[in-house]
């Protein structure tokens, strides 16, 4: 697995502003910041699990980068590959 992306999982329950958005169609994600007892007197950040999710950022623009490149390549080609149909 590429960096950044290791030890991550999906989980259900809970609640967050995410929901808000979805209801309105707008696709949503809500990371973790590595925060416990949130919107509490005893709320804390566990500044490791904060940089993990940093990480995990990181390392999915890193790949949309080569998604991005990887579909040019496609749609230039396909193009050629049509104009190429046309004229012969």
């Amino acid at each position: 697995m590429k960096s950044g992306f290791e030890g991550w999982q999906t989980v259900s329950g809970g609640s967050s502003d995410t929901r808000i958005w979805v209801e309105q169609g707008i696709q949503s994600v809500n990371l973790s910041a590595g925060y416990e007892n949130e919107h509490t007197d005893d709320e804390v950040l566990d500044v490791d699990a904060t940089y993990q999710t940093l990480k995990l950022v990181e390392a999915v623009f890193a790949q949309s980068k080569d998604l991005r490149r990887t579909l040019n390549k496609i749609k230039a080609e396909t193009i050629r590959t049509s104009r190429n149909r046309s004229l012969g």
